[in-house]
């Protein structure tokens, strides 16, 4: 059904040199969170390796970006500027709307951003048809002549 994917790091940094500085076993706990969030356990909905891989990369470069708290991180400002100055410092950013909370989560950075854009098609609802029924009464035939 769907592909599971391991972690690895040297893949994960090259992908995303800045965090390069980020001790491996805090991409790798980051890549277990994100595991908590997108299905990595082939169930989910995504069959090819190779883009599981890039989703669980994206979403753990997120939680890294976001997460504030792993080593190397930088620790930069979420969310999406609204407007800045310059002269005595100023900075607004903008307002999620109606949008959901996990969907303002993911939103706070560009990995995030790109993460729900890539799985948009995954995201909605699936049609699993049900079993086929036969509604006509048993033996009506036997006792209906037309």
């Amino acid at each position: 059904m769907g592909a599971a994917v391991t972690f690895d790091y040297a893949l994960w940094t090259a992908a995303y040199p800045e965090f390069a500085t980020v001790e491996q076993t805090a991409a790798q706990q980051a890549w277990n969170v994100a595991g908590f969030m997108w299905p990595n356990d082939g169930t989910g909905p995504v069959d090819d390796p190779s883009k599981q891989r890039t989703l669980m990369n994206l979403l753990t470069a997120h939680i890294v970006k976001i997460g504030g708290g792993v080593a190397g991180a930088g620790g930069a400002v979420n969310g999406r500027v609204a407007s800045a100055s310059e002269g005595s410092v100023s900075i607004s950013f903008e307002g999620f709307g109606a949008m959901s909370f996990s969907n303002a989560w993911l939103a706070q950075s560009h990995y995030g951003a790109m993460f729900l854009a890539a799985t948009l098609p995954y995201r909605g609802a699936r049609y699993v048809p049900g079993p086929q029924r036969d509604f006509e009464p048993r033996g009506w035939r036997a006792w209906h002549k037309p």
